[in-house]
């Protein structure tokens, strides 16, 4: 990893191997993870079986928790103006349990979105429907379970949470309210020791899922990962494709996707062209500047 901090991670034409690996990471994670996979003409299939999967890798967890606070809430927006309903006035909502990191807390303040904050028993460290679902309404964006919480490193119920809220949007016709579940610190353990828990895209509601790489090791650090169940969860309206000037050139590079908070960032999504996470050599940078300024 040392020999590759000088390495410009974002240009494929320079490095092309940075878009196979990544696109052969996501194709592992979205396979692991038993996401769906999008079919395209002319397309040739990223892992078994032909097709994409649809997901980017992100800095950490946090930002990838962030994107998928942000796609839950646009796919909201887009359903109430289908449906004629308004938004101007109306307060969107997001269901998390009492055990969550504080980058959820960062996503619904930073994007306007109500914290519903589901509260654990005494007896019980984890999430079930019953602590969730009471909180869930026509305003809700989505719920949220967590694989490994911060107190306890608990597993939240999310076969039982997923079928619960099935149950919840056939009872009530116009609501589709999703699952997202931080894998951050057991989302790895939950997919290789545990799959018979279901809590993964194998249980319907769940959406979209985040995973941290770097907890794992022997990889760049701060390198996270944001997996969508489906193309469909991951709104158009949040993808820019790109235009880039080379040499005076502007050239249009069709395929070429952004979908990030980080402005230095390439983000790809379906069919997966783009991005590593330079986040390594932020983290270098970052602490020459720190030694600089608070040199003894």
């Amino acid at each position: 990893m040392s020999e590759a901090l000088t390495i410009n991670f974002i240009d494929e034409e320079e490095y092309p191997s940075t878009a196979q690996i990544q696109q052969q990471c996501v194709a592992q994670l979205g396979d692991l993870l038993f996401a769906e996979k999008d079919e395209v003409a002319g397309e040739k299939g990223s892992g078994s079986g032909g097709g994409n999967h649809c997901g980017t890798s992100t800095v950490g967890s946090s930002e990838a928790i962030l994107l998928s606070y942000l796609a839950m809430k646009r796919r909201w927006q887009e359903r109430r103006r289908a449906a004629g309903l308004p938004l101007a006035g109306v307060q969107c909502s997001v269901v998390v349990p009492s055990c969550y990191h504080v980058c959820h807390e960062k996503a619904a303040n930073y994007f306007e979105i109500e914290m519903r904050v589901a509260p654990l028993k005494r007896d019980r460290y984890w999430s079930v429907a019953e602590d969730l679902l009471p909180l869930v309404d026509e305003t809700t964006i989505g719920c949220v379970c967590i694989l490994g919480s911060t107190y306890s490193g608990h597993f939240d119920d999310v076969a039982g949470i997923s079928a619960a809220l099935e149950e919840h949007n056939a009872r009530n016709p116009g609501q589709d309210v999703g699952l997202h579940v931080d894998g951050a610190s057991g989302g790895f353990i939950a997919a290789t020791l545990f799959p018979h828990l279901r809590a993964d895209f194998r249980s319907k509601a769940v959406v979209s899922m985040n995973l941290s790489g770097h907890k794992t090791g022997q990889v760049c650090a701060g390198v996270g990962w944001a997996i969508f169940r489906s193309r469909k969860y991951l709104p158009e309206s949040l993808v820019f494709h790109g235009k880039r000037d080379e040499g005076g050139r502007e050239r249009e590079r069709g395929r070429e996707c952004f979908f990030s908070l980080f402005f230095s960032v390439f983000l790809f999504w379906f069919p997966f062209e783009r991005s590593l996470t330079f986040f390594s050599s932020l983290s270098l940078f970052l602490s020459l500047v720190y030694r600089f300024l608070f040199r003894e």
